[in-house]
């Protein structure tokens, strides 16, 4: 499949993860780190079932990237657990507002670990997306930064570095290979070191194992479709950057995904003008 189209399901898939993560964060009276735990747990699995489908793990593809491969796991964990606490107070419209900052941080480090060398009209491409960006998040009233839009910026600086490493990791081992890593090095480290705060943790989920279990499966599936569209993107981009660039795209759509699922009506006329805006941008990126 052309990396174009894999980039666009892998953006879908990245809004509606954005999405279930809320509805998680709302339904679920768990930490943080408790959260982040469930996801990468349940993605392991996932990642273990499908492995066979998707060229099989082999662990000593890690041997020569086995520095980029723990960045990349380090990268996922902070982003994870400093995405989650910012959730907590934040409605998903807002929630992407702050994380629109990724698009500076994902520009920035293509250009330097990807050897990304954008034209012109790419570069116009990322203006209007930033500009779609402002235009989706503006309200008065709403400049007031919080404790937890900080975590949310700071979470798309760990994003960023996740993605970028992921692209750097796509032509080194099966895709198999590198979910199971993201999921399971994850959830092993967050648990090393947060082992007692998980623990205080499972009454709750097992009072409401029923709803945060449906909850965890959609929010893992999200997140595993939407990894496995990105890694297969990054493994036949011709230009790395390109892809990690559009998928700051996924902040507009997920705010237009927030009016859909959510009922967060507020602003309509503005998050749709800019929904047309993204996608004129990715139509400049892409070129």
């Amino acid at each position: 499949m052309n990396w174009l189209y894999l980039s666009f399901l892998s953006i879908i898939f990245r809004a509606l993860f954005s999405i279930a993560l809320k509805i998680q964060s709302n339904q679920a009276n768990v930490s943080p780190i408790t959260h982040s735990v469930l996801l990468t747990s349940l993605g392991a699995l996932f990642a273990l079932i499908i492995s066979p489908l998707i060229g099989g793990i082999f662990l000593n593809e890690i041997l020569d990237v086995w520095l980029i491969t723990l960045i990349m796991i380090i990268s996922q964990v902070i982003g994870n657990i400093l995405y989650f606490k910012g959730l907590e107070k934040l409605d998903a419209g807002t929630t992407q507002i702050a994380l629109s900052s990724i698009l500076i941080w994902n520009t920035a480090l293509s250009v330097i670990f990807l050897n990304s060398n954008f034209s012109i009209k790419q570069i116009i491409g990322i203006i209007f997306l930033m500009f779609a960006i402002l235009i989706v998040q503006y309200s008065k009233g709403r400049n007031k930064l919080t404790s937890h839009i900080v975590y949310i910026i700071l979470s798309a600086v760990a994003f960023a570095i996740f993605q970028v490493t992921t692209a750097l990791l796509a032509n080194t081992m099966s895709t198999a290979t590198y979910l199971f890593l993201s999921y399971f090095g994850a959830m092993i480290l967050t648990i090393v070191l947060y082992y007692k705060k998980v623990a205080t943790d499972i009454q709750t989920i097992k009072n409401n194992s029923l709803i945060i279990g449906r909850n965890a499966v959609f929010v893992s599936g999200t997140s595993i479709t939407f990894l496995l569209f990105l890694y297969y993107a990054f493994q036949s981009a011709p230009d790395k950057g390109v892809v990690a660039v559009l998928q700051t795209s996924q902040v507009v759509l997920t705010v237009i995904f927030g009016i859909i699922f959510l009922k967060e009506y507020g602003g309509m006329k503005r998050k749709l003008l800019a929904g047309i805006i993204a996608l004129i941008a990715g139509i400049l990126i892409k070129s």
